[in-house]
């Protein structure tokens, strides 16, 4: 059990470190920004707890082991499809001298890379790999986020998968200063009313 949580801290190089650490900041800001980070440790944790007992089990008289935090970020990609699906994720596009900036959806990030993995799986003919120990992660994170949604423990404001999918309308918020009124109906410095920046 001791191996659950310390092989979340190792790994194959610096470029494996430096890519988990892209997507840990990246999904793990979505999680902890609506829960804190004590709840936000002990989430990681669990899924670090869970994603290891049943790595462990599939590689039972297997060679080699996990090393790695991609599967506890795979749980936190899943949380952050439940809790914020709408979300926008920006990216950036290195080929060759062609550089792009573009933003994708936390869903379309999340069905591009779960695509990717069970292609990576049925590939490796179902052997362990580390798609299939992603897709663990997934699998782990997925039903945390869930339970904290329908218990109440996170309140994602009518932007969660299941609020979206019912078509529930989320008023749009306006920033009021009761001096000055909505924002968006006061002239800007210099130009006429309703012009500006919401």
């Amino acid at each position: 059990p001791l191996e659950w949580m310390t092989r979340i801290f190792a790994h194959a190089g610096w470029m494996h470190l430096i890519g988990n650490m892209i997507f840990l900041w990246v999904f793990g800001q979505i999680v902890e920004g609506k829960i804190g980070w004590w709840k936000f440790l002990a989430v990681y944790g669990g899924i670090a707890a869970a994603s290891g007992l049943v790595e462990q089990i599939l590689m039972l008289g297997a060679q080699g082991g996990s090393l790695g935090a991609s599967s506890v970020i795979f749980g936190l990609l899943a949380i952050a499809l439940v809790w914020a699906p709408d979300n926008e994720v920006d990216c950036l596009l290195i080929f060759v001298v062609y550089v792009k900036t573009f933003e994708i959806r936390i869903r379309w990030l999340a069905a591009l890379y779960l695509f990717f993995q069970v292609l990576g799986v049925l590939f490796s003919g179902l052997a362990p790999s580390s798609e299939l120990l992603h897709l663990l992660g997934m699998a782990a994170g997925l039903p945390i986020g869930i339970i904290m949604l329908r218990r109440g423990w996170v309140d994602c404001e009518g932007w969660d998968w299941f609020s979206r999918r019912a078509h529930r309308p989320v008023a749009p918020r306006t920033f009021v200063r009761p001096e000055l009124g909505p924002r968006r109906n006061r002239p800007e410095p210099g130009g006429r009313e309703g012009e500006g920046p919401l």
